[in-house]
């Protein structure tokens, strides 16, 4: 399914930071309206963030906690993340590195993201332990 990123949003997981890409159906002439994260409502945000806030504790695990003040942060941010963490990828793969880890497979799924696959919401996004300065 091609998708169209609209944001992104820092939770943090074990002092990493685990992106959650927010992202729409591109076909889905719905969606058309929505082209950055600012076009999404912020219930829907607060809806999605709550979500992956709590979403462990059924787990038995506590609460997710969220980075850069819990801001959804825009498109073109969450490509520069996107493009990061490929470049990890790249790195990781010329070092040959283990995929066996759950941060290895995450990066594995934005190197065929930024390849040109499709990239599906719900999938981990691991990516540098710090976010990038926003701008």
């Amino acid at each position: 399914m091609p998708v169209r990123v609209l944001g992104t949003l820092a939770l943090v997981d074990g002092g990493e930071t685990d992106w959650k890409v927010i992202v729409v159906d591109a076909r889905d002439k719905s969606s058309d309206a929505m082209q950055e994260i600012e076009d999404v409502p912020e219930a829907k945000v607060s809806e999605m963030r709550e979500w992956f806030r709590n979403y462990k504790t059924a787990e038995g695990k506590g609460v997710n906690t969220f980075g850069l003040e819990e801001r959804a942060m825009p498109r073109k941010y969450a490509e520069k993340v996107i493009m990061e963490t490929h470049e990890s990828c790249a790195f990781a793969q010329l070092a040959s590195l283990s995929c066996a880890s759950s941060t290895a497979l995450s990066l594995k799924t934005l190197c065929r993201f930024a390849q040109g696959s499709t990239w599906r919401s719900g999938s981990r996004g691991a990516g540098p332990a710090r976010p990038p300065a926003p701008t």
